[in-house]
């Protein structure tokens, strides 16, 4: 049976995570979170909170993100216009 050492082994990530199904690629990200302290974007952003007005915020465009299939035209329209107001395009 032939030996292999770490150094001898070499796999990109990018075709590890690619051969992975969605559920071993959650489960990985889970690995990552618990043992390694990396955090999604929306995790940090709850961590960064000034009051509790801003977490609500955030957490209000979270679930608007989540949900942007089911948005009415007329609140989608409603969004541009705020978005346009603070400077998105």
């Amino acid at each position: 049976m032939p030996r292999f050492s770490i150094d001898d082994i070499f796999i990109d990530p990018d075709e590890f995570l690619e051969a992975c199904s969605n559920k071993e690629l959650s489960e990985t990200f889970e690995q990552l979170q618990e043992n390694y302290g990396f955090a999604s974007d929306e995790e940090k952003e709850v961590d960064e909170t000034r009051s509790e007005g801003h977490r609500i915020f955030l957490k209000n465009l979270r679930v608007l993100r989540e949900n942007w299939l089911g948005i009415t035209k007329e609140d989608a329209q409603i969004i541009d216009v705020l978005g346009k107001k603070y400077g998105a395009v």
